[in-house]
């Protein structure tokens, strides 16, 4: 929680890895320090941070820690409430993580994206996602952090009360039922 402190010892460890130029550790720490910047409200710099984790590993070929930085550069699109920015890089960050197998990542970016969604006018498809990427956490036995369990909640209420009862849970329904292939056909706008 002191992201300052953290912020500190990850710019120490960056100037490190750059130094002997370990990209894989780089890349770690750029995206590790991006998130400690995000939380402490500098969003350029962390915005920074992202875009150079992504270039980095797209010319290494590191396919996960490059849908890390995609999932954070969102998250920090959606902080400032540019939605359609931040769905374009969590539908690139959700086709990455379906070609590597990462069924908890892309859980995440499901997640994030049907927030994303919402904040773009398109409640019911949020409310698709959102059903089908709760199924794939309680499936996963990934816990909601008790630090996001609130938020998810108030978003949980916020879709039902903008579709209405019988909508949302026939929404929520069918983003339970559905199958993997569906969901990220779905999210990817491709259903």
């Amino acid at each position: 929680g002191d992201y300052a402190q953290a912020a500190e010892l990850l710019e120490e460890a960056l100037r490190y890895w750059r130094k002997v130029n370990d990209t894989v550790r780089l890349t770690t720490t750029l995206n590790n320090l991006a998130i400690a910047t995000r939380r402490l409200g500098n969003h350029e710099r962390a915005k920074q941070l992202y875009e150079e984790a992504m270039e980095v590993t797209k010319s290494v070929g590191n396919l996960s820690s490059y849908s890390h930085a995609l999932y954070g550069l969102a998250e920090l699109h959606a902080d400032l409430k540019e939605y359609a920015l931040a769905v374009q890089l969590l539908r690139e960050s959700i086709s990455v993580r379906y070609q590597l197998g990462d069924t908890k990542g892309l859980a995440f970016s499901l997640d994030a994206l049907s927030m994303s969604l919402y904040g773009v006018g398109q409640p019911a498809l949020a409310t698709q996602l959102e059903g089908a990427c709760r199924k794939i956490f309680r499936e996963l036995g990934v816990v909601t952090p008790l630090a996001t369990r609130a938020e998810h909640e108030n978003f949980v209420n916020q879709l039902r009360a903008d579709l209405g009862d019988s909508i949302f849970e026939k929404e929520w329904a069918r983003g339970q039922s559905i199958a993997w292939e569906e969901v990220v056909s779905l999210a990817l706008g491709r259903a």
